[in-house]
């Protein structure tokens, strides 16, 4: 890896880890679309071991995973970021076996998602999650997310 290559991965990491901090989330992932599918190319966990370095989506597994989203977005699309309580939102790990997979493999309780985009364009998702136990995400979570997309958009 280059030294450029290097210093954007730590600068990155760095955005993470201070996203972290300021919502205290257990865990952060970014998205990203590879052609037709979503990949995570960055995971940042509080104290356990990444569970989602390195996740590739198939195509299909990726139209579920955004028509979730962006179904959701639909009502909130003003702010391009919402929150999931798994736990009182049961149908959403029931009726997507990605999802259901996806959610288990982290323990995922709640996540705070957002788009990501470069250029104006669509480039993927930033979502952090809260393992373990749920958690109600604050208007404070939404700001200090609100607050990094444009950091991260360059960044990435």
């Amino acid at each position: 890896m280059s030294e450029a290559n290097q210093a954007n991965d730590d600068a990155i990491a760095r955005t993470l880890r201070e996203l972290l901090l300021s919502t205290r989330t257990n865990r952060s992932i970014v998205w990203k679309f590879v052609d037709d599918h979503l990949e995570v190319v960055y995971e940042l966990v509080e104290k356990n071991p990444p569970c989602f370095a390195g996740t590739k989506l198939s195509d299909q597994e990726s139209s579920v995973v955004v028509i979730e989203i962006f179904s959701r977005l639909g009502k909130l699309f003003k702010d391009e970021l919402f929150c999931i309580d798994f736990e009182n939102d049961p149908g959403l790990a029931g009726e997507a076996g990605i999802l259901s997979s996806l959610i288990e493999l982290g323990n995922v309780q709640s996540s705070l998602i957002a788009i990501l985009r470069r250029g104006g364009k669509l480039w993927g998702f930033l979502e952090l999650q809260q393992v373990g136990s749920k958690r109600q995400f604050t208007e404070q979570d939404k700001l200090a997310v609100q607050q990094v997309l444009p950091k991260l958009g360059i960044q990435l």
